[in-house]
């Protein structure tokens, strides 16, 4: 529900911008996380890259490539900051 919840945001949001569209899937990894405790290398295989491709499709790749590159940057600050990053998924 939280990853097809953020995918319709990623698509259908017509004021999202690319930067907003990460932290859709930066709030989504958490919520997923706080669900599923220790999943952080399968919502990344699967779901941040289905969530990815929609930006992509979206906004283009050259948008979505560097917010790829933000969006592991920011995950793991934020990751950081809560105390759980352990560097996976990069």
């Amino acid at each position: 529900m939280i990853v097809a919840l953020a995918g319709a945001t990623l698509a259908q949001d017509p004021a999202l911008t690319p930067e907003q569209g990460v932290e859709v899937i930066l709030w989504a990894r958490q919520q997923a996380l706080e669900l599923f405790p220790g999943t952080e290398q399968t919502f990344d295989m699967i779901y941040r890259s289905r969530l990815v491709r929609i930006m992509k499709e979206r906004f283009g790749e050259e948008e979505s490539g560097s917010a790829r590159g933000n969006e592991g940057e920011s995950g793991e600050a934020r990751e950081d900051e809560q105390g759980g990053g352990e560097g996976e998924g990069e």
